[in-house]
């Protein structure tokens, strides 16, 4: 997915991570391409929807938080996965990736 994701000029993907136990896990929040601009999940182009990023978002995830899949686990935080750094960073601050 990685060499898909440069080839189509994005830099970042940003996903949230929430839940655990049986709830859902992670989730794509948005894509900013080379040139700046910031695509919302609702708004892929069609050119770059080929790409499967749920489950970039959860592998980036998994690799940072190791996987949780039974028992009562709370998690909340944002993966910033950065095509030209070549990193995977995780922030346990949601507020600071997504101001919200």
């Amino acid at each position: 997915m990685t060499a898909k994701c440069r080839a189509s000029g994005i830099k970042l993907v940003l996903g949230g991570y929430d839940g655990g136990g049986d709830e859902s896990f992670t989730h794509l929040r948005s894509i900013e391409m080379g040139d700046g601009r910031v695509i919302s999940v609702e708004s892929i182009p069609s050119e770059i929807r080929d790409i499967d990023y749920g489950q970039l978002i959860e592998h980036a995830a998994f690799a940072l938080v190791g996987r949780h899949d039974a028992g009562e686990l709370v998690l909340r935080g944002a993966v910033v996965i950065d095509f030209d750094a070549c990193t995977i960073t995780d922030e346990k601050d949601i507020d600071l990736v997504f101001r919200e």
